[in-house]
């Protein structure tokens, strides 16, 4: 199965939010820069700030309508997610 146009989007956006993650080695700075590079601004009568929900784990939200994949895209979000991932683990 080939990903559609907006699924590949979702991916490249988790890349890039990981990507910044990755660079500021912070999980709401990186989510800042991330926004930021959208143009959109977090805070105030923008995007909300970071919530640490889970203590050090980058949280990844797919919002795509029903029926849009978010099972398939999950699933193809692991290679991209797993290269993430620090190399001494």
């Amino acid at each position: 199965m080939e990903l559609k146009a907006y699924q590949e989007k979702v991916l490249q956006d988790i890349d890039q939010y990981l990507s910044a993650v990755d660079q500021t080695q912070s999980l709401s700075d990186g989510w800042n820069r991330y926004w930021e590079k959208q143009g959109i601004t977090v805070g105030a009568g923008g995007m909300p700030t970071y919530q640490d929900a889970l203590p050090s784990v980058p949280e990844v939200t797919v919002k795509v309508p029903t029926g849009g994949g978010k099972t398939f895209i999950a699933c193809a979000a692991l290679k991209t997610i797993f290269s993430h991932l620090p190399k001494e683990h």
